[in-house]
Order: C-alpha cells, then sequence, then structure tokens
C-alpha cells in the first residue's frame, strides 16, 4: 500500500470536529489510597465508530458495547504506571483510550481506538 499522506483531512473542518478528552492522572495519598483527578483537554480530530477489522484487533472484541476510531494530532495515553488511560467525551459518552498507533506520514497524525466507559459521572451527557 502506498504511503499516502492523509494528514491535511484532519485540519480540513469538512471532515474534523472538535471534541475533549479527559487526561486522568492517579495519584495514590499518605493513606495508601488512590485517588484520581481529570484535566479536560480539546482536540481536533475524526471521530468514527469502530469497523469490523478494528474489532479483531482487540482481545476484548467479543465482548465489546461500543467503540470508536479517532484521528488526531495528539498522542492519547493508554493505561500506564501513574495514569489511567485518557478518555475520549464523545457524543454524550466517555470512551477510554485501549490503543494509539503513530502515522508519521507527512504531517503525522495518531490513530487512537476507545471503548465504551461504563463510568458516566461528572461528565454532563446533555
Amino acid at each position: 500500500m502506498a504511503n499516502l499522506d492523509v494528514a491535511d483531512v484532519l485540519d480540513d473542518p469538512d471532515f474534523n470536529s472538535t471534541f475533549q478528552v479527559a487526561r486522568r492522572a492517579r495519584d495514590v495519598g499518605d493513606d495508601g489510597r488512590a485517588t484520581v483527578t481529570d484535566e479536560l483537554l480539546t482536540l481536533d480530530g475524526v471521530i468514527q465508530p469502530m469497523n469490523n477489522r478494528d474489532l479483531e484487533r482487540l482481545a476484548q472484541g467479543d465482548r465489546l458495547t461500543g467503540g470508536i476510531t479517532a484521528w488526531c494530532r495528539e498522542p492519547l495515553r493508554t493505561v500506564g504506571e501513574s495514569h489511567v488511560a485518557d478518555e475520549i467525551l464523545w457524543g454524550g459518552s466517555r470512551y477510554q483510550v485501549v490503543l494509539c498507533n503513530v502515522w508519521e506520514y507527512g504531517a503525522g497524525y495518531w490513530q487512537v481506538q476507545a471503548l465504551l466507559a461504563l463510568r458516566t459521572e461528572g461528565y454532563d451527557n446533555g
């Protein structure tokens, strides 16, 4: 397959939209209890429902209740030692980032796959 630079589509208002990302940090206090705080980021990108090929790549595919694929210029985080996975706030739901791939063609962009998160407190679905 040719290495096509489609990154400029991410900046085209005919295709992209603005969405929010909850950047989630985990901190363990002196009492040993973990607390999670959210920092809201506003990003531009393209979001679509996951397709069958995306679902096949995920081990959780057989239990999936909803998922999206997003393309944006900023890397999003999956779960790590000091942080919880980022969550994309889109269409009144939260989607937890489970996979993030960099595409370095042209200006570069990130492909992100996220699964519907059951947790909804702290987000206005209106």
